[in-house]
C-alpha cells in the first residue's frame, strides 16, 4: 500500500508543490523485514526507487493470496483476525436488533472506527477498542430478545 501511494503521480507533484524548487525528491522507509532484521534506521533512496515502487505497487494483485508475502506478518494476521471478530459482531447485533437498542448497536457497530495508527500503536488501539466492546456486549446482551425455541420436526 505504501508503494501504491508513493508510486502515483500526484504524490511527487504535491512534494513538489509543497516546497520551493526541491532539488531531489527522497524517499524514507523503514521495511518491516529489515525491520526484523535489526535495522533500526529508516533507508533513503532517491528518485531511482521509483521503478520499484511501481512494481511493488502491481503486486497489489496478490494481496489476500498465498503468494502474498506481506500477509505473513503478525499485524496483517492480526488485521485479518479483526475483519472476522467484526463480522461476528455484526451478525450478533442484526439477530438482536431492536428500537431499544438501536443506539447501542450504532455505537458497537462504529467500534472499528477506534482502530487506527501503524504497527505496534495499531495493535494497542485496537486492544482498547476489543475492550470497549467486550463492556459493551455485556450490556448488548442485557437488552438483547432471547432467541425463539426452535422447532424440532
Amino acid at each position: 500500500e505504501v508503494a501504491r501511494l508513493l508510486a502515483k503521480p500526484c504524490f511527487d507533484q504535491s512534494a513538489k508543490g509543497q516546497f520551493e524548487a526541491p532539488e531531489r525528491l527522497v524517499y524514507h522507509l523503514h521495511p518491516p523485514l529489515l525491520r526484523a532484521l535489526g535495522l533500526k534506521q529508516k533507508l533513503s533512496l532517491g528518485p531511482w526507487f521509483r521503478p520499484v515502487l511501481r512494481a511493488l505497487a502491481g503486486l497489489r494483485r496478490l494481496r489476500g493470496t498465498p503468494l502474498d508475502v506481506f500477509g505473513l506478518a503478525a499485524l496483517r494476521r492480526k488485521e485479518r483476525e479483526l475483519i472476522a471478530w467484526y463480522e461476528q459482531i455484526l451478525e450478533t447485533l442484526l439477530a438482536g436488533l431492536q428500537a431499544e437498542n438501536h443506539e447501542l448497536a450504532v455505537q458497537l457497530a462504529r467500534s472499528p472506527d477506534g482502530i487506527r495508527g501503524y504497527e505496534q500503536v495499531k495493535l494497542r488501539s485496537a486492544a482498547a477498542v476489543q475492550r470497549q466492546v467486550a463492556d459493551l456486549l455485556v450490556e448488548w446482551n442485557k437488552t438483547a430478545p432471547e432467541p425463539a425455541p426452535r422447532r424440532i420436526p
